[in-house]
């Protein structure tokens, strides 16, 4: 028992720390940030003292501004702030922004009054300026996350930011989970999921380790306008032929790339390979019939001349 939960934790820590592993653009955004929080610092004095700024608020900025730009930096990088695009902040991530400011303020607070307890010198920081910063840096950084992505939505849609091209996946199921992980996993050429595609109602509004569940796949034309998305990753044999070829020409007219993702192995080991649209993908649908009996068929009509009857016409018409 205890083994079992030593592995799933330090299994949990190695995921985390993948994920809050430094980028040039999660880089960026740690120093707009810091920016921002030292800005913020001073507005909380200024705003306390009537825009005038005492001798005695100068000695405790200076001893303090520091550490609590650090502690901010700290708790936001671990919170995944610096590393989401802010062309694709979601309601959600104002959540994740009021619980980190909170997190923070509760830590100030905290150290705020035990240090000032045990007497160590400590320059004790107004428990007015600690709220009006609290404010501020939500203030600041949301209205910095709301500008960017209004930016972006409305003057500069089709610019690329970083290396990253953002997405949709089709297929919720956990192999379409997978591959979607180690598409935004690359360091090189890798997505960013803005959503998942499924017509299972059981995935539908769920929300998954990497996206959310947006809708179903015949919605992939209204997702991917208001989303933003650049390409549209269908996984290998989740689509085909009439339904395949009407994605295509939906995402076609909006000018976003339809591609697909083959896969193999499975779990931390899957590799995938994203190609373009072939015409095997327009023209089959999948083929249940095991390989035996499709060989056994294939000896029997191989080189012959095959009439085929009013209701094989039918069928033959679906596989093309």
């Amino acid at each position: 028992m205890a083994l079992s939960l030593i592995v799933s934790t330090m299994s949990a820590l190695r995921a985390w720390l993948k994920a809050v592993s430094p980028t040039r653009e999660s880089i960026v955004t740690a120093g707009t940030l810091a920016i921002v929080f030292g800005a913020t610092y001073l507005a909380a004095y200024f705003t306390r003292s009537e825009l005038l700024l005492r001798g005695s608020d100068a000695a405790t900025i200076v001893r303090t501004i520091g550490w609590v730009v650090l502690l901010k930096m700290f708790v936001f990088y671990s919170r995944g702030i610096c590393h989401r695009p802010l062309r694709s902040i979601r309601f959600e991530d104002l959540s994740i922004l009021v619980r980190a400011t909170t997190t923070c303020l509760l830590v100030l607070v905290a150290i705020n009054y035990y240090f000032t307890t045990w007497q160590l010198g400590w320059i004790q920081i107004p428990r007015t300026v600690l709220l009006l910063d609290w404010a501020f840096t939500l203030l600041a950084v949301g209205g910095l996350q709301a500008a960017a992505r209004s930016i972006y939505e409305e003057l500069i849609p089709d610019a690329p930011v970083g290396h990253q091209r953002s997405a949709l996946v089709i297929d919720a199921s956990p192999q379409g989970q997978a591959i979607a992980a180690k598409l935004m996993a690359a360091k090189r050429g890798g997505y960013f999921i803005s959503g998942l595609l499924d017509d299972d109602p059981t995935f539908q509004g769920s929300r998954t380790s990497i996206a959310r569940v947006i809708g179903g796949i015949d919605h992939v034309a209204a997702c991917a306008q208001r989303l933003r998305v650049t390409d549209v990753i269908i996984r290998q044999g989740s689509v085909f032929g009439r339904r395949m070829r009407r994605i295509c020409e939906t995402c076609a007219a909006i000018r976003v790339r339809v591609m697909i993702a083959e896969s193999q192995g499975e779990g931390e080991e899957i590799e995938v390979r994203v190609r373009d649209v072939e015409l095997r993908d327009l023209v089959t649908h999948p083929d249940p019939m095991p390989v035996a009996h499709r060989q056994a068929v294939a000896s029997w009509v191989s080189a012959e001349t095959v009439m085929v009857t009013e209701i094989g016409r039918a069928s033959c018409r679906e596989r093309v």
